[in-house]
């Protein structure tokens, strides 16, 4: 069975097999700060392994089976609709 979104995930990182930091946190809402805080405290959705150098690398069907399942709890592919804001009315004001 095929995840749902591996294939978004490969077109979006053409030939990456491991996914970085750095591509972890285009894919989530998180930054890369909390992502190091997450992953020391053992609470990140998904197994993390690490290469010689010790940088944080995940799996890009480990990821793809995680979107999913946590898409409504943060990790999100696509930008979500922007909070709305206040309209200022001068006239309201005067």
């Amino acid at each position: 069975m095929v995840p749902l979104h591996l294939p978004v995930l490969t077109s979006m990182f053409p030939g990456v097999v491991m996914l970085n930091l750095d591509q972890i946190a285009a894919l989530t809402k998180y930054g890369k700060g909390h992502l190091y805080n997450l992953n020391s405290c053992d609470k990140l959705p998904f197994k993390v392994s690490r290469d010689i150098g010790g940088k944080i690398l995940v799996s890009i069907v480990e990821m793809a089976l995680t979107l999913p399942r946590r898409s409504k709890k943060g990790l999100v592919v696509q930008e979500g609709q922007p909070r709305p804001r206040a309209i200022f009315m001068p006239s309201k004001w005067s």
